[in-house]
């Protein structure tokens, strides 16, 4: 609900179809609201690939500035590597996991299952 990113939808161009509604994996009021203030958007964009009218659903920052799908991508990511490398340098950061153990799982990354 903080994010300064949120779908935005154009009612003038909506066409009440409800398709963005019925496909949100939220089941979010995406058909009935200008803006998705939720906490349960997670913003997968899933309304906006549904949505039959062009630019009518958007990512939107500060309810202003379209965003899109590879700047959202880009956004996210930048402030969850700031998000760790902040813990990381104010000492708030920490593994059990040692240089060697790096060293050992990464290159098996792709090969190891939950």
């Amino acid at each position: 609900m903080l994010s300064p990113l949120k779908i935005r939808r154009n009612s003038v161009t909506c066409t009440s179809c409800g398709n963005c509604q019925r496909h949100c994996p939220a089941r979010l009021p995406v058909a009935e609201k200008n803006l998705i203030r939720s906490a349960e958007c997670t913003g997968c964009l899933t309304c906006v690939d549904h949505c039959p009218e062009s630019g009518t659903l958007d990512m939107a920052l500060l309810r202003r500035v379209t965003v899109s799908r590879q700047a959202f991508a880009v956004i996210a990511l930048a402030l969850f590597a700031c998000g760790i490398g902040f813990g990381m340098l104010s000492g708030h950061w920490h593994t059990r996991l040692g240089d060697a153990d790096f060293q050992r799982l990464v290159p098996i990354a792709g090969q190891i299952g939950h």
